[in-house]
């Protein structure tokens, strides 16, 4: 029997949301892991039979809790906020925490990856946020022979957010449907497509059977209780291995972060600029088009018109839904670009 969970929630906004699921445990230790994977995945499946293991749900128990609804459409991320889930289970020696991000590779391309930073970036930097992580985990398909163009893409983001020393905190979690996968395959993939990301012997990987959460009749129980079995163990050693990790700080994650942010601004200004420069650039050009034109008419009037196309800056508002997260203006008074703080590029001593 399926039962669909309604977590309490904490706060809901365009880009993070934070749910509660059971009573808050101040009293337990808290591991902390982020999900990134492409769109179709099984990242969603996952995390809802992560949420049965961890509240003790088993196949004797003939139910199933989900948290994430999983339609019969899967071409799109399920996930369109970097949501936040807070589990806490009575039998649980630890609170656990996933954040789920949206997948990557939908249908709404590479500005919607940005936002996942960004969502990132508010979660990891506000005083109620996330300010250490035990695990990033990588949800592949086990169907997958190697690291494609979107994958590489995906650990190009992680290792751009996170930097270098997030190598030993990088999770591979397989997904496979009725013995998809085979420990060979496991081993040469990682070998072979991972080489240029993480050191092979730092590589760790768990396969998880997705069919857990598939509805069959009671006759047909017998055959998905390996599938069960197997979901409990790997989700043991998958656990038993969190439990060994220490977990890291992301002050520096948040630094990079902004870093960025300030990098993209300032690729934007001089994308402005160049853009300013050559209007003003066609701006000459007609007027030494209208003077070569007139030429003798100038020389009898003395004086005389003409019309060109003249380049200015246009003020406009800011439409972003994460903007309520800072009171920081984003046009400097003094260079009149778009620029972050904590400075100006022409005046560093600049007060805000």
């Amino acid at each position: 029997m399926k039962y669909i969970l309604n977590p309490t929630v904490l706060t809901e906004g365009d880009l993070i949301r934070r749910e509660r699921i059971g009573q808050k445990n101040e009293d337990k230790p808290r591991k902390i892991i982020l999900m990134v994977g492409e769109t179709g995945t099984g990242k969603s499946t996952l995390i809802n039979a992560m949420v049965n293991y961890i509240m003790g749900v088993r196949w004797e128990h003939k139910m199933w809790l989900e948290v994430i609804e999983i339609p019969e459409d899967q071409t799109e991320s399920q996930t369109k906020a970097v949501t936040v889930y807070e589990v806490n289970a009575p039998s649980s020696p630890f609170v656990l925490t996933v954040i789920d991000t949206p997948g990557f590779g939908d249908t709404e391309g590479f500005d919607k990856d940005k936002r996942v930073s960004e969502a990132l970036q508010q979660l990891f930097k506000s005083e109620d946020g996330i300010h250490e992580i035990h695990a990033v985990c990588l949800v592949l398909k086990g169907s997958d022979v190697r690291l494609h163009a979107r994958q590489c893409y995906i650990l190009d983001e992680i290792l751009s957010l996170f930097g270098k020393d997030i190598e030993k905190h990088i999770l591979l979690l397989f997904t496979y449907k009725e013995k998809q996968i085979l420990p060979k395959r496991m081993k040469h993939f990682i070998k072979e497509s991972l080489s240029k990301y993480v050191k092979n012997d730092e590589c760790v990987s768990f396969s998880f059977d997705n069919c857990q959460s598939e509805y069959c009749d009671e006759e047909d129980r017998e055959s998905y209780k390996t599938s069960w079995d197997n979901g409990v163990e790997n989700f043991s050693k998958f656990f038993n291995h969190l439990d060994e990790i220490n977990p890291k700080s992301l002050d520096k994650t948040e630094g990079v972060l902004r870093a960025r942010k300030q990098l993209d601004a300032s690729v934007g200004n001089l994308r402005d600029r160049i853009e300013l420069a050559e209007l003003k650039k066609r701006e000459l050009e007609q007027t030494k088009t209208a003077l070569d034109k007139f030429e003798n008419y100038k020389e009898e009037q003395k004086n005389f018109q003409c019309v060109v196309d003249e380049p200015y800056k246009d003020l406009v508002p800011v439409n972003a839904s994460w903007w309520h997260w800072t009171k920081r203006a984003t046009r400097c008074k003094v260079c009149e670009e778009n620029c972050h703080y904590p400075g100006c590029w022409w005046v560093s001593d600049l007060s805000w």
